[in-house]
């Protein structure tokens, strides 16, 4: 057991590590953005500061304001002390830095979609995957493109093959205008590429991530089915509310609790029905009960058919295994009525106690006795 916890830590701790290095790589990207943001601002203000410089200038001395034109040099007036060439024309720059944060953002994009990808990949290897401890020691121990190919080739075995399919599809044309045409003796199940690999292939916008998501997102790529070690984590059985025992409800214990009265220490319920067997909804048997109105064994005259016909049995009540009352009535599978019970019971002898207490204070207006009222008196109704 503590082998396993120890494995488990360890597993914990690298998929926490694995996480930390996609989340610093991620905000490495944002702030390469932000950057970017604030070098084309700085441009955009020191354009329109040398614009307005030189505008002034021109107006004091007498001259007219040329026509605005995207090809004006302004590198002299707003980049004096940068390493700048003075031939770089600013529009050009920065549309030189939105292209590039264009593209920082669909590498952003990729890189959390691969993360999410990567994660759920290892997160259902290290929890379906079938290993004992030296094969989990040596998969945490491992690089990413390790264990990514250790995920292509246990856990999800067809996910390799419809990834080179998708690449020959997708990513191959676009790398042969690039010169950098992928060889088909590569792209084989034997040799399937890393996920990490083919991220860094191409272009980031030649990957959708809807696609990257369809490559894992259908039935044949389904995660192993779940080992024994997953039915520990289900929630435990009920136990039996009689015995004790799980895999039975307490309406269908076969060992119960039986009234004092019947001599019985318990009942079981027999495998075959019999005539003589009461109720016979629940087949319950009376072991060494003698039924003195039929003169046989297996039930007292309680639960004899001869005295109780199908129709006029007792009520039963199967929580509680007693007759007299029904489920909807069981005080113990319903604790309030019992209270409601002894409440109206409690309010019955309060109101009787009070009435004697007041009888006992009134006297007749006619005989002259106390305990009765005029009305009741037996002298005055009795020559009506």
């Amino acid at each position: 057991m503590q082998n396993e916890i120890k494995q488990s830590a360890e597993i914990c701790d690298e998929i926490a590590t694995f996480q930390l290095q996609r989340i610093m790589s991620a905000k490495g990207l944002r702030e390469e953005i932000s950057h970017a943001h604030i070098a084309i601002e700085d441009i955009e203000e020191g354009q329109k500061q040398a614009t307005a410089v030189n505008e002034a200038q021109i107006i004091r001395e007498g001259g007219m304001l040329p026509a605005k034109s995207h090809a004006e040099h302004w590198e002299a007036e707003t980049h004096a002390d940068d390493n700048v060439p003075n031939n770089v024309d600013l529009d050009c720059a920065v549309e030189e830095l939105r292209n590039q944060i264009d593209g920082l953002r669909a590498r952003f994009n990729f890189e959390c979609t691969l993360h999410g990808m990567m994660q759920k990949l290892k997160l259902e290897f290290a929890i379906n995957a079938n290993l004992d401890g030296a094969e989990l020691d040596k998969f945490v121990s491992s690089t990413d493109d390790d264990q990514e190919m250790r995920l292509g080739r246990s856990s999800l075995p067809n996910a390799m093959p419809m990834m080179n399919d998708f690449v020959k599809g997708a990513l191959n044309p676009k790398l042969k205008d690039l010169g950098m045409a992928i060889l088909s003796t590569h792209l084989k199940e034997d040799k399937p590429y890393t996920l990490e690999y083919l991220a860094r292939c191409g272009s980031p916008k030649a990957w959708n991530s809807e696609e990257l998501n369809d490559i894992f997102n259908t039935p044949e790529t389904e995660s192993a089915p779940p080992t024994p070690v997953n039915e520990d984590w289900a929630e435990p059985p009920i136990p039996c509310f009689t015995c004790g025992q799980t895999g039975h409800a307490a309406k269908d214990c076969r060992v119960v609790d039986f009234p004092a009265e019947t001599e019985a220490q318990y009942l079981e319920a027999p495998e075959s029905k019999a005539n003589n067997e009461m109720p016979s909804t629940k087949l319950w048997v009376e072991k060494d009960v003698y039924c003195d109105n039929c003169g046989m064994y297996g039930h007292s005259e309680d639960y004899c058919n001869h005295i109780f016909p199908e129709e006029e049995k007792p009520n039963y009540c199967n929580q509680c295994k007693k007759h007299g009352h029904m489920e909807d009535t069981c005080w113990r599978l319903h604790p309030w009525l019992k209270e409601q019970f002894l409440k109206e019971q409690f309010l019955k002898e309060q109101f009787l106690k009070e009435k004697e207490e007041k009888e006992k204070k009134t006297r007749c207006l006619d005989c002259g006795r106390v305990g009765h009222e005029r009305r009741f008196c037996y002298k005055v109704h009795q020559y009506k």
